[in-house]
Formats: C-alpha cells, structure tokens, sequence
C-alpha cells in the first residue's frame, strides 16, 4: 500500500519537470508497474507544444524507437482508448475495445495484437492507462507498465494511481511555459472566424452589418491583444491557440 499523501506533497513540492516525473515514478513503483510514459495525444497550445509519444518516459530506448519506426501511435489501442474512455483502464480492456470495434479493419486488429505480443516483448507486458483532457480540448495520457501480466486487477489501486497522475501531470506541465491566451470579444472571435473562411473586410462587414472602419478597428485590437501585425498572422496564431474554430461551425 503506498503513501498517497506522502507521495502528493512530494510531488508538489517538486522543483523540475524531471524531479516531478521521478518522484512519480518512485510512487508507481510501490504499485508494482516498472514504467511511466507521459504522453501528449493532441497538440497542446498551452504550453506550446505539438502532439508527442514519451513527451516524458522512461520506457525501453530500443522500444520507443522501433515504436516510432512503425508507427505504432496510429494503431495503439491504449492511445485509442485514451481519446475515448475519460477515466483510467487496463491495457487488455483497450485491446479488446479497439479489435471490437467495426470501425476498425481486421487487417489493423491483427496488427494490434503484433504489436502488443512485441510490447510484451520488450518489458511491457501489461498496465493501465489514464487519460486527461483540459478544458480547451487538450488530450494527454499516461501509461504504466508491467514486465508480467496483470493477473489481479485491483481497481482500488486504479483509483489511487490515478489520483497520482493527475498530481503528476499538474505539476510537471506547470514547468512548461505557457504561452498567454489573450482574452478576445465575441465580435473579435466574428472577425477571425470569418477571416479563416478567407472573406474579405468587405465581406465581413456586409456579413457582421457593421461598417469597414469598425472591422479595420476591430482588427486593430485583434493585431494588439495576438501580438501580430497582418491578418493571416492574426488567423494562423488564432487557430493555433484554439480561439476560432477550423470551419464556422459556431453561430454567434
């Protein structure tokens, strides 16, 4: 049984991302799993990051990258489980999950079981998963891994465990800067929505029924507030930081 208050004060009081993940990885021990693997499952404008397996992990060099080299990301049932299930599972659940499910070809079900036999292979014979997701959309997980098939599952442990790498993940993207989210009007967030449609100021203003000095002045707050100085700046960074969507799909 593990000291879960010791082990969040630890944490917390971590002074690096590096420090958190060790101190992390001392707690998972005590649960029997021999690896942590943090990874980031969409891009993360947050801290300004693009999506990444092993964002931070300690995972079998040679594993993670012959992983890569095949392009495992794409046919992971624990990264495939983690987009779906918003609470902590065992990797045979995803597996399952994914092989089942009629969206997905027999030809990658075959090949999802390949991969997992080559995990297992490697050291990584069974564990659990933990996803996350931020209130912007951001999607991140956390994978534990066992050398031996998880016989018992102990769900009382899941709980904890999870409780754990929500501490972890707080902490340790807490070192990681984050790049200001400007605070933009609903009339602002009209504007670049309308612009990532490629509509002119001309548009924009017969659209918005507003004149072309408003949208010109309405640009000039947007220019400030994303620290640009054109409009396909001011778009490219606006969808970057998730502030309009891809296509119009929000009525205002």
């Amino acid at each position: 049984m593990s000291d879960l208050g010791t082990h969040f004060e630890a944490i917390q009081r971590s002074q690096s991302g590096k420090e958190a993940f060790e101190l992390f990885y001392a707690a998972v021990q005590t649960y029997g799993y021999d690896n942590a693997c943090f990874t980031l499952i969409t891009d993360h404008p947050s801290i300004d990051h693009a999506a990444m397996h092993g964002f931070t992990t300690n995972y079998p060099e040679d594993w993670m990258k012959f992983y890569g080299e095949q392009g495992y990301f794409d046919i992971d049932p624990v990264v495939y489980y983690l987009t779906r299930k918003w609470a902590p599972f065992y990797w045979d659940e995803a597996t399952r999950h994914m092989i089942a499910d009629k969206a997905v070809s027999p030809d990658v079900g075959e090949n999802v079981l390949t991969m997992m036999n080559l995990a297992a292979d490697a050291g990584l014979a069974d564990g659990i998963g933990i996803p996350f997701i931020s209130r912007s959309g951001e999607i991140s997980g956390i994978g534990l891994s066992s050398s031996e098939p998880i016989k018992d599952k102990n769900y009382s442990d899941l709980a904890e465990l999870n409780l754990l790498a929500s501490i972890f993940q707080e902490r340790f993207l807490s070192f990681h800067k984050a790049e200001a989210i400007p605070i933009l009007t609903g009339r602002e967030r009209e504007v670049l929505c309308w612009a990532v449609e490629g509509q002119t100021d001309v548009d924009i203003s017969d659209r918005l029924k507003i004149s072309e000095a408003a949208v010109r002045f309405h640009w000039s707050n947007i220019f400030k507030k994303l620290g640009v100085t054109n409009r396909l700046m001011a778009t490219t960074r606006a969808m970057r930081l998730n502030l309009v969507p891809l296509q119009r799909s929000v009525v205002f």
